[in-house]
This record gives C-alpha cells, sequence and structure tokens, in this order.
C-alpha cells in the first residue's frame, strides 16, 4: 500500500496501482449473481486499460472482471462505444463525431449545467466510482489534438475540476 490521502494497492492481476472505490460502487455494478461474492470493504479499481480485472480487494475471491458487471466501461473497452460520462451517456465517439462536426465539444458544459441541477450519480453509474469530468476533459483534449483543433480546450480542462464526486 501506498501511504496518503487516498491509500492504493496493486491489481493482483496487472500490479498497477488502482484507486479506491466504495463498495457501494461495486454492488450496484455488478451482476446481481455475484452480490453474494462482495465481502470487503477495500475494493479498488483497476484502470490499466489492457488488464480485464475492474474491481479487486486483497481478500480471496475478490476480483471481479469485465464480464462481472452489468454494463461495459468504455475505459476497457476495444471497440465502441466507448462510455465516458455513464450519468448522462457521453461517449469518445460521440465527442469525435461533434468536435469533426462543429470544431469543438459541449459536453463538458453539459455534464457541468446537469452536476449543477443534482443530477449525477457517479457513484453507482460510474465503474470508478468518482466523477467522469476529468476523464471527458481528457478525451476532448485529445481529440482536438489530433484534429489539430485550435481551442481554448483549457479552459475546458479547468472546468473539468468542478466535479460531483471529487472530494
Amino acid at each position: 500500500m501506498i501511504a496518503g490521502d487516498e491509500q492504493k494497492e496493486a491489481c493482483p492481476l496487472c500490479e498497477k496501482s488502482g484507486k479506491r472505490v466504495l463498495t457501494f460502487t461495486v454492488r450496484s455494478l455488478l451482476k446481481s449473481q455475484l452480490l453474494p461474492a462482495v465481502r470487503g470493504d477495500r475494493y479498488s479499481f483497476c484502470a490499466n486499460s489492457d488488464c480485464p480485472v475492474i474491481y479487486y480487494e486483497r481478500t480471496p475471491n475478490s476480483i471481479f472482471q469485465k464480464q462481472d458487471l452489468k454494463i461495459r466501461v468504455g475505459l476497457k473497452e476495444k471497440e465502441e462505444p466507448k462510455t465516458l460520462c455513464y450519468c448522462f451517456g457521453h461517449t469518445l465517439e460521440g465527442i469525435r463525431a461533434e468536435i469533426w462536426k462543429k470544431g469543438k465539444s459541449n459536453a463538458i458544459d453539459e455534464i457541468s449545467e446537469r452536476i449543477g441541477a443534482g443530477l449525477c450519480h457517479c457513484e453507482d453509474a460510474n465503474p470508478e466510482g468518482r466523477c467522469c469530468l476529468g476523464r471527458v476533459a481528457d478525451a476532448v483534449r485529445e481529440e482536438l489534438k489530433l484534429l489539430d483543433i485550435k481551442t481554448d480546450a483549457a479552459d475546458q480542462m479547468a472546468q473539468s475540476k468542478r466535479g460531483c464526486c471529487d472530494s
């Protein structure tokens, strides 16, 4: 474990450090027949896109993989759609199409408005158990960069810090 505000443990399969998630998040997204297997309360999310593990804990039989979830985990998928925002349905492909069409994306503004209205539920919708704005902003920035579109992506990134679930 790494000391700090948010303790991190390595994924037992890929050995990359994961981020802690609420057991509530794990229970919300697992297929119902696997719920009895949730025994611990210190699960982590593996963000390594090449690793099939989604959630893990250091107790026996406490590893859950892609096929164990009710939803697709965009970060782990090789094929479309790759969901970035689970509360409001923004995908990488949708953001890309919007940028191709308009030269910009309104995804960050739309998500921020809905967060302000109290409509997000990241803790039980997003497999990472936290606000998606950072990942969405990264995707917007990368897509703009790929298309060599000069916009004020820095402003969009600054807005991403207003996440609903970040503490």
